[in-house]
């Protein structure tokens, strides 16, 4: 399965949050493992 059919439906405002989310999401993943992004 292509991720372009996963979000076929979605719309581009819905795909825009849902990457500003995923995006804080990781980040806040990668701080909380001591590892904070980007990384050197």
């Amino acid at each position: 399965m292509d991720h372009i059919e996963v979000l076929a439906d979605w719309s581009d405002e819905d795909i825009a949050g849902f990457a500003d989310y995923l995006q804080r999401f990781n980040t806040s993943i990668e701080r909380l493992a001591g590892k904070p992004w980007p990384r050197p």
